[in-house]
């Protein structure tokens, strides 16, 4: 059941669903409800707004059979209005969540977190999993292993190439760990890490997947407050360092040093006292730690940044203190990951939304906010009434919020929220504050960000963030007194040399300052930082620098924009006379501006949307559009492109798929063998295509033979060979040729048979002796044989080797015996089998008392009273 969750506090939006990397993806849209909240489901066989699942994620395969293959699946969410995006996967017992962050946010820098795998059940292992999503079209990913990729080079460096919603899956062995692996690209990605099946930390009584989105290095950071989710007996701490020799402090202790990569585990536990047979068996299984805490809150200073998650443990992590095996009332849900924001990413305000399921009832957030602003941190229930949001009370009771004991400046809340509900919520503060929602039920849990600030590299231009490159239309006023505030992202500035593209600089100036323009216009300005990382002594190295433009108009400006609109196809086409007019004749309109509400004129020109018509493109089982696209079935195609107007140009042509016929026949390596009379059978496998009438069957020395074969594609199917009207012993080479109805191309499939001789080749002559008849006698018409070899139940008898076999002990009904013969020329051939009669005693003409048996020149005799009998039964002399 897994689903995505759109929630916002702006009523009338709408939302569609897309997939960039499948073209036969039908885009999901829809109406976000007067509630604000909508989970878009996902199924195999999905109905009327669901996502089909299979084109989401590649159903069916395992873990560890994706790894290191790229799969179009990759989706894409586009709404109206501002809304938040929670991504959930379920199953009955099996749940866990991640914030997802906006294309804007993402970057191309990423060093992973997960939690080793482990399954103490032994029901399929335990697989890290890391899921690599290209934004852009020709997107090259970097991936430096820290531990073994399946399917792939052990840790060698992986390099693909992705195109828009194309999904890398990087999975690592079982009971291991990819965290600290090292993601890059030349454009934006988003990382998704976890483990298909664990224990935190293991061996105990539930098991889970994990799931999160990871962030960004850029968003990383060195201040943290870490909190024990309610409900839980404790919560592992992992902290994964970007640079080496990244000090950790908790509370003011140093627990270690770690180096880029390293990733380091603490729990916060509910008694450091606690040894229950939970915490001895994991410290037993390798999967105790160094430093155990307890308490609810405790404060997390690293001397570089750093990513940190926290992991909610198994339930019955701890058992109760009498040992019996009463489930803890603490120690509700599996385990689940969330991703710890730093204090330096504070919100103000976020919107999200809950994950109700039928056995996860019970949600909390967990708040983290600067105590000066505490009393003004709110957590309200909001709904839509008559296309007005209406809050609910404030959650916050002034007893939730406590201060972090080491760090009394910061206080923590842990707020419950409504039951048995998919509500929505907002979360506000005067100052600012992070926060992670999550949720226990019976044997499942979730955990997700609410969400970071995620501050990068950049200038705030009165609070309006401006990154490099981009041009704002946003207008300020002549003689407005402007601040400009560089943002470093994880980089502290010390200086910044200001362009503000009037003419005037200020070099070695700080990294707040404000400026007033005394000319309106269009203004360039570039702010070039020097700064360091915080965990460097450098204070002076160039960070690079982020240009802009904004305009300043005067109060009393009239100006004119040029405001180009695209008219569609349809629009065009209805009334070409009155467009084809409004294009030769841009419209002016005034509208009311900003600087004391002067009006000023806004020019709209008119431009078309164009089309052009291309010839069919044909290709054999694939074909490739004109923007290079692959095809695997025939269809009209329409491409769109941005003409030099910037309005849309449609190129439709039509794609015109062969599929080419895709059969395999087996030909046994033992060869097939029949005796005479019958016929025998081979598997065979057709994937697609069309077969042209029958097939051909071709025996050297013999009249070809027509077979018929269905065109169903069928796996593993039967196909009889007929030679049973082929009376010669032998061994055959033979060949089975395929028409190819669409390619025209020829299948050729080699069969390779024998025909034994017949079974009644020899006979059973007493109940102890196998005779083979001698040519022109008893029906052989086969030659003379000049070598013989006998065969009991299918093993060789050792030294029978001549045209009769005999045992002093009457030979076994059910008994198999055969003979191997050669004349000396053809290859040596075997007889049919023949089975022990259970009548084999009525064969016995030794039961005469007078009978013996006399081997003479080798030759066996038998002799009753004065007369002598050969092998066959004829008197001799």
């Amino acid at each position: 059941e897994p689903f995505i969750c759109i929630t916002t506090q702006h009523p009338g939006g709408s939302y569609t669903i897309s997939n960039p990397a499948d073209q036969n993806f039908t885009p999901i849209t829809g109406l976000i409800p007067p509630t604000g909240y909508i989970k878009i489901k996902a199924s195999t066989n999905p109905g009327t707004g669901e996502i089909d699942l299979n084109k989401w994620y590649p159903v069916g395969q395992t873990a560890q059979a994706v790894s290191n293959q790229i799969k179009n699946v990759g989706l894409k969410v586009t709404t109206t209005v501002d809304c938040s995006v929670f991504a959930g996967n379920r199953l009955p017992q099996s749940f866990d969540a991640a914030n997802i962050l906006p294309i804007t946010a993402l970057q191309t820098e990423y060093i992973t977190q997960d939690y080793p795998g482990y399954d103490h059940e032994n029901k399929g292992g335990g697989y890290p999993v890391t899921t690599i999503l290209a934004t852009e079209n020709n997107t090259t990913v970097t991936v430096i292993p820290s531990s073994a990729v399946l399917n792939s080079n052990g840790t060698a460096t992986i390099v693909k190439t992705l195109n828009a919603g194309q999904v890398l899956y990087i999975t690592g062995d079982n009971r291991a760990s990819l965290s600290g692996t090292m993601v890059n690209s030349d454009k934006k990605i988003a990382v998704f890490t976890g483990v298909n099946n664990t224990d935190v930390p293991g061996p105990v009584s539930a098991r889970d997947h994990l799931y999160e989105q990871n962030m960004p290095v850029d968003y990383w950071g060195t201040h943290f407050v870490v909190t024990r989710s309610m409900k839980k007996d404790a919560n592992r701490i992992r902290v994964t360092a970007s640079n080496n020799g990244t000090e950790l402090i908790v509370d003011g202790i140093s627990l270690t040093t770690i180096n880029a990569g390293e990733t380091y585990e603490f729990e916060l536990c509910e008694s450091v006292m606690r040894t229950e047979e939970g915490y001895t068996k994991a410290v037993g299984e390798g999967r105790g730690c160094d430093y155990y805490l307890d308490g609810e809150a405790h404060y997390l200073e690293t001397s570089c940044p750093c990513a940190v998650f926290s992991y909610d443990v198994s339930e019955n992590y701890y058992i109760k203190k009498n040992g019996t095996s009463e489930r803890d009332p603490n120690s509700a849900g599996d385990p689940a990951m969330v991703w710890i924001s730093p204090l330096e990413q504070q919100l103000s305000k976020v919107t999200f939304g809950v994950m109700n399921t039928d056995q996860t009832p019970t949600h909390y957030v967990n708040i983290i906010t600067p105590t000066e602003g505490a009393a003004s941190l709110a957590v309200r229930e909001i709904k839509m009434n008559g296309g007005q949001v209406v809050y609910g009370n404030n959650l916050v009771q002034p007893t939730d919020v406590k201060p972090v004991p080491a760090k009394p400046e910061y206080s923590y809340a842990r707020i419950k929220l409504m039951d048995n509900a998919e509500s929505v919520y907002t979360i506000t503060s005067d100052i600012g504050f992070i926060a992670h929602v999550y949720g226990s039920g019976n044997k499942e849990s979730y955990a997700y960000s609410c969400g970071s600030a995620a501050v990068q590299q950049g200038v705030k231009v009165n609070n309006k963030t401006f990154t490099d490159g981009y041009r704002s239309d946003e207008k300020y006023c002549f003689g407005e007194m402007m601040t400009f505030d560089a943002q470093g992202g994880t980089d502290e500035i010390t200086r910044v040399d200001w362009n503000f593209g009037d003419g005037t600089s200020e070099y070695y100036g700080q990294s707040i300052t404000s400026h007033s323009y005394t000319s309106p216009g269009w203004y360039d300005v570039t702010a070039a930082l020097y700064g360091h990382q915080v965990c460097t002594s450098e204070s002076d190295q160039y960070l690079g620098s982020v240009s802009f433009s904004f305009r300043i108009v005067r109060p009393d400006t009239v100006f004119g924009s040029v405001i180009p609109k695209c008219i569609s196809l349809d629009e065009y086409k209805s009334d070409p006379a009155y467009w084809d007019d409004s294009i030769a004749h841009p419209r002016i309109d005034t509208v009311q501006e900003n600087c004391y509400d002067t009006v000023k004129l806004n020019y709209i020109i008119y431009n078309r949307e164009t089309e052009e018509y291309r010839d069919t493109i044909i290709g054999r089982d694939i074909a490739y559009g004109y923007d290079g696209t692959p095809y695997y079935a025939s269809q009209d195609v329409v491409e769109v492109y941005k003409n030099a107007a910037g309005c849309d140009h449609f190129v439709r042509y039509y794609v015109k798929v062969i599929t080419c016929l895709d059969i395999t026949v087996n030909n046994n390596p033992a060869m097939q063998h029949v005796c005479p009379g019958e016929d025998f059978s081979v598997s065979y496998t057709k994937n697609k295509g069309d077969i042209e009438g029958m097939a051909t069957l071709k025996i050297p020395g013999t009249q070809d033979k027509e077979i018929y074969i269905s065109n169903d594609n069928i796996k593993d199917a039967w196909l009889t060979i007929p030679v049973s009207e082929m009376a010669k012993p032998g061994v055959y080479k033979a060949q089975l040729q395929i028409k190819d109805e669409n390619c025209g191309d020829l299948l050729k499939f080699d069969i390779d048979f024998k025909i034994y001789y017949p079974q009644d080749i020899f006979s059973l002559k007493y109940n102890n002796v196998l005779a083979v008849y001698a040519s022109g006698y008893g029906g052989n018409t086969y030659g003379n044989f000049t070598s013989f070899q006998w065969y009991h139940n299918g093993a060789l008898i050792p030294g029978a080797t001549s045209a009769v076999y005999h045992t002093d002990a009457p030979f076994k009904p059910g008994d198999t015996y055969y003979v191997e013969l050669s004349d000396g020329v053809a290859t040596p051939l075997p007889a049919c089998p023949l089975t022990i009669p259970q009548d084999v005693e009525d064969y016995n003409v030794n039961k005469a008392p007078s009978a013996e048996k006399k081997l003479i020149n080798r030759h066996m005799y038998i002799v009753i009273d004065n007369r002598m009998y050969d092998a066959y039964g004829l008197r001799v002399k």
